[in-house]
């Protein structure tokens, strides 16, 4: 089967996780990915262990594409970025505002007489505003789009979700938004200008809850429902998920506890809201005596929902991910290590991908 964007060129100006990160799903589906690195290299390179040449970070990101090497603080390096870009369907950046210009590489210079280019820029807090020009990092982003806060606890405080989450959903949407332009130009014969930023891919995936909490006024809303969370058993935490009634009559008849199904204090949702304390403390007693694999079991005959919270590294071990091709053993510099395959994306490329070497022009 043809890859959907075999042919397509792409010049990926990025350096770090979101840019990259979109230039890698653009590969993973055929695009011919170039990407350019200052005469240090990308910065993600060295960020923890290494690769090869690459940390893991790098290493999966950059995967499938080719490289150049190129100086653009010197005039013969934005010289070449030029003539590169002037032979690409897509330009791919995330400079700060204002430094595509000095460039030569935006869109308004590179779009004359070629309407069909898709141009896409990544920034922190956008393009234009009274922020534009701060630095941004994904951290950054989690405590200025709310996510620290939502993510609080009692006994820590507002905390971080420890990965580049943010960076990797401004790398989702940015080739959300590149497909939709490649699709028009397809149809209509015009690509036109992108821009993503952290800031409105954060604040974008979080947009049901700041609907919900700005109709409260700015008040945390009330829970979505009661028990829904992680509950000690004799060897780890187990998960529990329940939204309706129905649900939390299946948990208890898997706890071997209907009578509490039968509770009037726990007879609907805002009750089991209203009185999740009590609920949790019973429903502890009945999760203390019991191993996750009994829960998993127990949840399993009952049909209720749940799950033992595995670490990122049990994750690898679980013949779910293996059966469904979701995880494969690749070759890499640092030997044979589990490779999660991008969803959506040509196995066998993927499979045959690697990232380029760090070279001069």
């Amino acid at each position: 089967m043809s890859l959907p964007l075999a042919g397509v060129k792409v010049l990926d100006l990025s350096q770090g996780v979101a840019g990259p990160y979109c230039g890698l799903l653009l590969a993973m589906n055929g695009a011919e990915v170039t990407k350019i690195e200052p005469p240090e290299g990308d910065w993600l390179r060295a960020l923890g262990q290494r690769v090869g040449d690459h940390s893991p970070h790098s290493w999966y990101l950059n995967r499938g594409k080719t490289s150049r090497t190129l100086d653009m603080r010197q005039a013969e390096g934005r010289a070449a970025a030029r003539q590169l870009a002037n032979k690409s369907d897509v330009v791919l950046a995330s400079f700060r505002p204002g430094v595509i210009d000095r460039l030569g590489l935006s869109y308004a210079t590179l779009a004359e007489g070629r309407p069909e280019l898709v141009h896409c820029l990544v920034s922190g807090y956008g393009q234009s505003g009274p922020l534009a020009q701060r630095p941004a990092v994904d951290g950054v982003m989690q405590a200025f789009c709310g996510w620290m806060q939502i993510n609080e606890s009692a006994s820590e405080g507002p905390r971080t979700f420890p990965f580049f989450a943010v960076d990797m959903l401004a790398g989702l949407y940015a080739y959300q938004a590149v497909l939709g332009a490649l699709i028009r130009r397809w149809r209509f014969g015009a690509g036109g200008p992108l821009e993503v930023s952290l800031m409105e891919a954060a604040a974008s995936f979080l947009g049901p809850r700041l609907l919900e909490i700005a109709r409260a006024g700015g008040a945390s809303p009330a829970l979505f429902s009661s028990p829904n969370g992680a509950f000690k058993a004799r060897d780890g935490w187990f998960l529990v998920a329940v939204t309706t009634q129905a649900q939390f009559v299946l948990v208890c008849d898997a706890l071997g506890c209907s009578e509490l199904a039968q509770d009037a204090r726990f007879a609907s949702r805002a009750l089991r809201i209203e009185h999740r304390a009590l609920l949790d403390t019973l429903l502890s007693a009945h999760f203390a005596v019991l191993d996750c694999a009994e829960c998993e079991a127990r949840f399993e005959q009952a049909g209720a929902m749940g799950a033992t919270v595995l670490s990122p590294f049990e994750l690898l071990q679980q013949a779910q991910m293996q059966v469904t091709g979701a995880l494969v053993d690749g070759a890499t510099p640092a030997g044979d290590l589990p490779l999660v395959m991008v969803p959506g994306g040509d196995r066998a490329l993927q499979l045959r991908s690697a990232p380029p070497l760090q070279k001069s022009a």
